[in-house]
């Protein structure tokens, strides 16, 4: 490779694989950059290949109508073309990804050793983040390289404790008779101001090389099981990146630290969790002067994070407006980003709830819980997670940011402080109607869709609720999809979007289905939300509507300018 072309490779790509790259400028290899990204997209491709076959291999197996077409839209979605993959020797074998994999990683680890040597850590460490990314990747096709090469952390499990968790002493450390925290032999100098002992969250920063970095700290205090909090936060993260390039939606877990502790005379290990400090979490939005941003942008915003952690089967099980974050990342301009935090009382769908591992009772926040939770508290039942309990908390989250009248302490159910007894809460959930009567989008002027999502999530009968997912193709009907993506989205949108309309008006016939499909999926998707179509109609309207060229009769072209035109509207919008 010429130095110029390496030149111009580093400073596209650094900024993607490492923002430390473009900050220290070391020149760090760019050949070994390139096998990276290739050997991460054909794991990426193989994996979608075998859900692929999976999919086409349930489609016939089963007779079922409705379960077909159910695959069929799932395997569309996955913008998978195997044909196109074959043809274009973009899809590698099994054992050609292994034999690239182990040639990548042992380069790697040269380059980690002589990247040490020269005491450069930062670099160092991304070398192993890489490498964590590579093994785990490869897990996901079947290929095991952790023997030759093994991952930096155990790979993430995620626990599921029985109802019965037997209780365990956990200390609960003051700032005074706490020492210093660390992350990866990194002192953190703590922020005292910002620090909340009696939560045991504390925020502060350390450096790595030239970069300062901010943390938040989660101490493992009683109650508190931070160990299966990061295993889920390195599992959702690592299952993300599998994924589609969506933004990412959960908090990154840094590391799980341990530090030694005296408390009376004894000396206790204490577990702490070190994580990414990320924006102001949902109540900084809630006041009375910003109605239309919080219906407009938040609502839709938390029910689409929600739905996506609900396709990876898992249940948050503590939604609040505390465990969301929010971050604008264009300087006031509206470009949010909303990542989910919290995940002490998460689990598995199927999986025992969460309890207190020192007291072994279902763990719940009052103000935001759901009828089944409660019930299984109040009578010492053993309850299984599933998605309709965060579905009646989102209902409860979304009644209060769409309220006229809201405040940072605003909740939908009476607080412990108001209700200490929870004699009241227990009569709300018990009967719907006086549930529906203290709801302000249920009695008061509201929209259709808000006054429906609300009202459907709220049910006291969890099969009733719905899914995430429908309750945002409900809000969208109505509200728009203005608010839904974050500034950056929507300025690739309007490119991609005015590129296509360009395309339509002068050449067509250069468009494909695969590419509508593929490079196009997104914009394709964001266009059928909002023109009222599944995502495969409105390929298919484009695909018919142009397919010929030039050589059409009148009303064709009428149908062509009156899709045109509808296109305009959106971009324009």
């Amino acid at each position: 490779m010429e130095e110029r072309d390496k030149l111009h490779l580093q400073t596209s790509i650094s900024p993607v694989v490492s923002p430390h790259l473009t900050q220290t400028g070391l020149g760090f290899d760019v050949d070994l950059f390139g096998k990276y990204h290739r050997l991460k997209r054909s794991i990426l491709l193989k994996k979608k290949a075998i859900d692929y076959d999976d999919i086409t291999k349930r489609i016939e197996s089963t007779k079922d109508k409705a379960t077909i077409l159910k695959l069929v839209s799932e395997q569309r979605g996955m913008n998978y073309n195997p044909l196109q993959s074959t043809e274009e020797n973009l899809l590698l074998s099994v054992e050609d990804i292994e034999n690239e994999g182990k040639e990548f990683l042992s380069s790697l680890i040269d380059k980690e050793k002589e990247l040490l040597l020269n005491q450069e850590e930062d670099l160092a460490i991304e070398c192993e983040n890489y490498r964590m990314t590579i093994l785990k990747l490869s897990q996901s096709i079947g290929i095991n390289l952790d023997k030759e090469f093994p991952l930096p952390i155990p790979p993430p499990t995620i626990p599921s404790p029985s109802p019965t968790t037997p209780s365990r002493n956990v200390v609960v450390p003051t700032l005074s008779s706490l020492p210093s925290f660390t992350f990866k032999s990194n002192p953190i100098t703590l922020n005292e101001e910002k620090c909340r002992k009696h939560d045991g969250i504390y925020f502060g920063s350390f450096s790595l090389g030239s970069l300062n970095q901010n943390v938040t700290i989660k101490v493992n205090r009683s109650g508190r099981d931070v160990s299966h909090e990061y295993e889920t936060l390195c599992w959702l993260n690592q299952s993300q990146s599998l994924g589609a390039a969506s933004e990412n939606k959960y908090l990154h877990a840094l590391g799980l630290e341990s530090i030694t502790a005296n408390s009376n005379s004894n000396t206790n290990t204490i577990e702490y969790l070190v994580l990414e400090d990320f924006g102001n979490d949902l109540s900084v939005v809630m006041r009375r002067d910003n109605l239309d941003l919080r219906k407009k942008i938040f609502v839709p915003m938390l029910l689409k994070t929600v739905s996506e952690l609900h396709k990876m089967g898992m249940m948050h099980g503590d939604l609040k407006p505390q465990n969301i974050l929010i971050k604008d990342n264009g300087n006031g301009g509206g470009g949010y980003q909303m990542k989910l935090c919290d995940f002490d009382c998460s689990r598995l769908i199927g999986h025992p709830v969460a309890r207190d591992i020192t007291t072994g009772e279902i763990k719940f926040s009052v103000s935001w819980v759901s009828p089944e939770v409660l019930e299984a508290y109040d009578k010492g039942n053993d309850l299984l997670s599933s998605l309709e309990i965060d579905l009646f908390s989102l209902g409860l989250l979304i009644e209060v940011l769409c309220r006229s009248e809201c405040h940072p302490s605003s909740t939908a159910l009476p607080s412990s402080h108001s209700d200490p007894r929870q004699q009241k809460l227990r009569r709300l959930l018990y009967n719907q109607e006086s549930l529906y009567g203290e709801m302000e989008s249920v009695r008061g002027p509201s929209s259709y869709s808000q006054t429906s999502i609300v009202r459907q999530l709220l049910s006291l009968n969890p099969s009733k609720r719905g899914t995430a997912e429908s309750m945002l193709a409900l809000y969208l009907s109505t509200q728009g999809t203005n608010g839904l993506q974050s500034h950056s989205d929507q300025s690739r949108r309007i490119v991609e979007l005015n590129k296509l309309i360009c395309d339509l008006q002068s050449n067509p016939q250069s468009l494909t289905r695969s590419e509508l499909e593929g490079s196009l999926g997104d914009l394709m998707s964001y266009l059928a939300s909002t023109l009222n179509l599944h995502q495969s109609e409105m390929i298919d309207k484009i695909v018919k509507t142009f397919e010929g060229g030039g050589g059409v009769d009148q009303s064709q072209s009428q149908e062509k300018n009156e899709l045109i035109q509808k296109l305009k509207g959106v971009s324009e919008k």
